[in-house]
């Protein structure tokens, strides 16, 4: 272990990233709600792109650094599924925050089904995968798994089709939009001061992000941390934390479509990444190295996606200690026990 000086400046520099990552957040999804506003682009296409594209760079940083500079594919793969299960216990959070009244399901947009239905594919797939990859004999493109080609070209046409229909719903009413954005507040700011302002939190939310997974790793090593809770657990709400910030910045600002649509983005754009590192790990095909562990982290993201998109078919109501619905509590119980098997080293 380090010695306490050593050790306090680590834990000063977490903090200092995630003040930053705060402050910056709550700017950043103003301004973007302005823009929003300003261009008519609805709150569920302003949290999936100008918010989700900014607040995910730490886990690219992070997948890259573990596979190319340390050689770990359990970090990459464990961080990157980790942040989807965690981006997903945002949602309980959002609960919290919400009214008691309306409750936070039947405020959203069914238009996030789509979205969720499209993170919860993915998910299969990356887990089924996983759990083929283990027999070690499936056919391989070189060292680039066969399930790789299949998620980038699910992504890529998950980003078209999401793209259409949002064109298509562009031309809804202006006051609607206005409702979704949080109303006046975001109307007395110019079209140039919000893109401004975007660019600028934008840098500095990148730039701490990029620098979390440096000192998280930094933490772990100083205190002699497993790499497996390191990968799924430390890393993994670390590098959420500009989800986390930006989410619940969004939802103070009242635009819940917008702040749901940063975590189902984002989500979505870590399993594209998972792709990503399979390109770039030239080893063997990424999840035939991962360990079998991740299965239960991608099931468990999987089934945290359905309770979404259950919770916000039937659109649930708080039950639960008021302000949380039984969605919520049982998005908290599917988070909690993948936290306990991957302590406890059970594998599938």
């Amino acid at each position: 272990m380090a010695d306490t000086p050593a050790l306090a400046l680590l834990w000063v520099q977490l903090l200092i990233c995630l003040a930053a990552i705060g402050i910056a957040g709550r700017w950043l999804s103003c301004c973007g709600a302005a823009v929003g506003e300003h261009t008519g682009m609805s709150g569920s296409w302003v949290g999936f792109i100008l918010l989700a594209t900014v607040t995910t760079p730490p886990e690219l940083v992070t997948t890259v650094s573990a596979l190319r500079l340390a050689g770990a594919p359990d970090i990459a793969v464990g961080g990157l599924l980790g942040s989807v299960a965690f981006n997903l216990l945002i949602l309980l959070v959002l609960e919290v925050i919400t009214s008691r009244r309306t409750g936070l399901y039947t405020a959203l947009a069914r238009t996030h089904l789509r979205t969720a239905g499209l993170g919860a594919g993915l998910l299969g797939l990356v887990g089924a995968s996983l759990l083929v990859e283990q027999a070690g004999e499936v056919p391989a493109l070189a060292h680039v798994g066969a399930y790789t080609p299949v998620i980038l070209l699910l992504w890529l046409w998950a980003m078209r089709r999401l793209f259409l229909e949002e064109r298509h719903a562009a031309t809804d009413a202006g006051a609607v939009r206005a409702a979704e954005h949080g109303g006046s507040q975001d109307a007395s700011m110019t079209l140039r001061r919000a893109l401004t302002g975007y660019a600028a939190s934008a840098a500095i939310v990148v730039g701490a992000g990029l620098w979390l997974p440096f000192v998280a790793k930094a933490l772990a090593a100083a205190h002699g941390w497993e790499q497996s809770f390191v990968g799924t657990l430390l890393v993994a709400v670390v590098t959420s934390a500009p989800e986390l910030s930006v989410t619940l910045a969004s939802a103070r600002l009242g635009a819940l479509d917008m702040a749901v649509g940063n975590v189902l983005g984002a989500n979505l754009l870590n399993l594209a990444m998972l792709g990503v590192g399979d390109l770039i790990y030239t080893g063997a095909p990424l999840l035939r190295d991962a360990s079998a562990a991740h299965v239960v982290t991608a099931f468990s993201g999987l089934l945290m996606t359905l309770l979404f998109m259950a919770g916000l078919a039937a659109r649930s109501r708080p039950r639960v200690f008021g302000r949380i619905s039984i969605v919520g509590l049982m998005l908290a119980q599917v988070y909690l026990l993948n936290a306990v098997f991957l302590f406890t080293g059970v594998r599938p």
